[in-house]
């Protein structure tokens, strides 16, 4: 799987995430970085709620305190909770920074999704 550039590539569980940027992407002639069709596939980075969900995830055991607790420490409601943890999830920077725990939790996710549904997430 070739452009002709460089090819960034980062392994998912569910699929593959690539970025093609051509060595003239990287920058202009006078120094000032260019805006091509390869800024479509930018890395977004992760919010200050996502990293804190992401870090509330991963340190729960730590604490040991219940789900209630932790999310009136974290200021959430359990849904907003499972919608901000469900976005962090989809985003590579996620898998970049965490990627032991986005990929537990994502299969965890799947095999729930299989359980309750009969079929296989995308």
């Amino acid at each position: 799987m070739t452009c002709g550039a460089f090819l960034f590539h980062i392994g998912w569980s569910r699929g593959r995430y690539n970025r093609c940027v051509n060595e003239s992407d990287l920058g202009a002639q006078n120094g000032e970085a260019r805006h091509t069709h390869s800024d479509a596939h930018a890395i977004i980075p992760l919010t200050s709620e996502e990293s804190e969900v992401l870090n509330a995830e991963n340190e729960w055991w730590i604490h040991r305190e219940p789900r209630q607790k932790m999310l009136q420490r974290l200021g959430m409601s359990s849904t907003h909770y499972a919608l901000v943890l469900a976005g962090a999830l989809k985003k590579p920077a996620a898998l970049i920074e965490k990627p032991e725990l986005v990929r537990r939790l994502t299969r965890l996710q799947q095999q729930r999704e299989h359980e309750r549904f009969g079929w296989e997430s995308e």
